[in-house]
């Protein structure tokens, strides 16, 4: 490229035919070799992307250098309904939600079957081994957000006894937070 520029700038100072050759054929390879890296580049994304293997958090910086989520964008723009005017994205939020939930609603309901069959088999009763999950929680990856529970996979991994892991989906919640103080206690106290 500081060839190209040098050759451009001599050839505007010239004038001189000769130099505007080599100029124009010195734009065109560097155009070539810009193709090339650009393509070489997205294949390499490409790859990545695919890849199963690839962290979620680095999977999600390369998505949003793509497609530029983490640009700042211009707010979307007011709404108007009956007359009013929404600015605040909460309220523009609920009038779209409201506008879409009128659309999908569907006036005929379906006739259900009088007579159904019961199914011909029953689901026998699941048995899992506290092995079993002890093995899972060694593979968590604690770079994953908390799953619906609430519970971060961290807490789950750090918590390594049977007694505690059985207690924690029967009480749900409340027990979370029992949990969450435990972890704290065993981090201050310097204890794994």
């Amino acid at each position: 490229m500081r060839q190209r520029n040098r050759i451009h700038y001599k050839a505007k100072n010239t004038n001189n035919c000769i130099h505007w050759q080599k100029f124009r054929e010195l734009r065109n390879e560097v155009i070539d070799l810009v193709r090339q890296s650009k393509e070489q580049y997205k294949q390499k994304l490409t790859k990545e992307i695919t890849d199963k293997n690839i962290p979620p958090g680095k999977w999600w910086r390369i998505v949003k250098s793509i497609s530029k989520l983490s640009k700042s964008r211009e707010p979307t723009p007011f709404l108007k309904s009956e007359g009013q005017i929404f600015l605040h994205p909460v309220n523009k939020a609920e009038l779209l939600n409201s506008h879409f939930s009128n659309i999908s609603k569907i006036d005929i309901e379906p006739e259900l079957p009088n007579n159904v069959p019961d199914p011909p088999f029953k689901m026998e009763e699941i048995i899992i081994t506290e092995e079993e999950v002890l093995d899972q929680l060694k593979n968590l990856n604690c770079n994953k957000p908390s799953g619906p529970d609430g519970v971060s996979p961290r807490i789950l991994k750090e918590i390594k006894s049977g007694e505690t892991l059985r207690i924690i989906p029967s009480q749900g919640a409340e027990q979370f937070h029992i949990i969450k103080v435990s972890y704290h206690l065993l981090l201050n106290s310097g204890m794994n």
